[in-house]
């Protein structure tokens, strides 16, 4: 004979804001902290940067990520350079192609010319891939 049971689920809420919940978000976050890494150390190896060798990524930290966005996606480097670059990055991170934005987009308020030039849209991705970093590693911490 087959008895039926009645199982309540206890309902169970976590709030990112309160400390004794913290270890329940913060495997994400370690998580995300450490793709970020190995994204970092592959991009480091498909692309043979000589600054930034696996051996001293292996424990990335955030200022040396911040510094290693804006070394390899400053101003200076050629069109063709960032296009590979940005290529590489956006196969393990998807969110990337949203942080590149053609010069030419609109904006918000639906005018052309969201950038002036190169140099803004370029400072513009570094600058909201860098807020990405440190909000991950602040929400980790």
């Amino acid at each position: 004979m087959i008895r039926k049971t009645n199982l309540q689920g206890v309902e169970t809420y976590y709030y990112h804001n309160q400390t004794e919940d913290k270890h329940f978000f913060g495997g994400f976050f370690n998580l995300a902290s450490n793709n970020i890494t190995q994204i970092l150390q592959e991009f480091s190896s498909r692309l043979h940067l000589a600054k930034y060798k696996l051996e001293t990524l292996n424990q990335i930290k955030i200022n040396i990520q911040k510094e290693f966005i804006n070394e390899y996606f400053s101003d200076e480097v050629s069109y063709s350079d960032w296009d590979r670059r940005i290529k590489v990055l956006t196969e393990y991170l998807p969110i990337i192609h949203f942080l590149d934005i053609d010069v030419n987009a609109k904006d918000s308020t639906g005018k052309k010319d969201r950038f002036k030039n190169i140099s803004e849209k370029r400072k513009f991705f570094r600058e909201n891939f860098i807020s990405l970093l440190d909000t991950i590693d602040k929400l980790r911490n």
